[in-house]
């Protein structure tokens, strides 16, 4: 397991394990807009932790903003975090292959080296990052860390 100091430690690390994609890429299109869109969507795949603070917060009566970003994270018992999943990765390398689509792949390669360096820093279970898993176990914060 990986161990960081801080969320941008761990931020600046996802964008290095997105040079092997952004190489591929830009070999095979020759396109920097794309290259650049796979560092932001490396990084933007973090968003989907909002769905997991809002829905902390309602449920437990807090403002929002009172939950700073990664204090009280399962605290709900809950973890959604929609977009890191296997599957999405899976559909959008069928999606670049029927289409010959580069940004597709793009998007695919972003999110396959983004979950890569989260299963490697955080103590979860091989089955973590599938929605298909998490769903059957009701989002169980403690099915997600293994336990």
């Amino acid at each position: 397991m990986l161990a960081f100091r801080s969320l941008f430690e761990h931020e600046l690390l996802h964008l290095l394990f997105a040079v092997p994609a952004a190489i591929y890429i830009f070999w095979r299109s020759r396109n920097l807009i794309l290259v650049c869109s796979i560092f932001l969507f490396v990084l933007a795949i973090d968003a989907d932790h909002l769905v997991d603070f809002g829905l902390w917060a309602w449920s437990s009566g807090s403002s929002f903003w009172q939950n700073p970003l990664l204090a009280n994270f399962g605290e709900s018992g809950k973890v959604y975090v929609p977009i890191h999943a296997w599957e999405i990765v899976g559909f959008l390398l069928v999606l670049a292959w029927r289409l010959r689509k580069s940004a597709v792949l793009a998007f695919a390669l972003a999110l396959a080296s983004h979950l890569t360096l989260d299963q490697l820093s955080y103590d979860t279970t091989a089955e973590s990052y599938s929605i298909v898993f998490r769903a059957l176990t009701d989002f169980s914060s403690l099915k997600f860390n293994g336990l």
